[in-house]
């Protein structure tokens, strides 16, 4: 996750965001790359990849975190299981963002997450967002081999 993090900063500072903005943004990409690692691969092990784009626009930026794993799963906790409640990672994005849209793609998951940020300067931006190419993170897309204990 130091990864992702430091890759948000370069682009905080290439978009010039006030420290609150980042934060905010930060914590909400961080918690869905943490979902990747903790959700996308149920085996535990293998190749963990895992993609950010970001789309700068006029007082919004919206970023995409997609994985190629097993896909989202509906959530049904086991009766009496503790360890089947789900964790705070989701109520956290939705705290910090505009809005946020979970897709299973059937080969993976895809998190859109529109943040409002009032720093971004409207003339720095161009307004056409479906014509430009996003902001690719620094990594391009983070391939690492994982190996997870429960």
């Amino acid at each position: 996750m130091r990864l992702v993090r430091q890759m948000l900063h370069g682009v905080a500072e290439a978009l010039d965001l006030e420290d609150i903005d980042l934060d905010d943004i930060s914590t909400a990409v961080t918690e869905a790359c943490n979902n990747v690692v903790l959700h996308a691969y149920d085996d535990g092990e293998g190749v963990l990849e895992v993609e950010v784009y970001l789309y700068p626009a006029l007082s919004e930026l919206e970023v995409l975190v997609r994985d190629h794993g097993m896909g989202i799963q509906p959530h049904i906790p086991a009766a009496g299981n503790r360890r089947s409640l789900p964790g705070i990672g989701v109520p956290v994005i939705q705290a910090l963002v505009q809005s946020v849209k979970f897709t299973g793609t059937g080969r993976g998951t895809e998190v859109r997450m529109r943040f409002v940020v009032k720093s971004l300067a409207p003339t720095a931006i161009p307004r056409r967002r479906r014509e430009r190419p996003p902001l690719r993170s620094l990594l391009g897309s983070d391939r690492r081999s994982v190996s997870r204990t429960r």
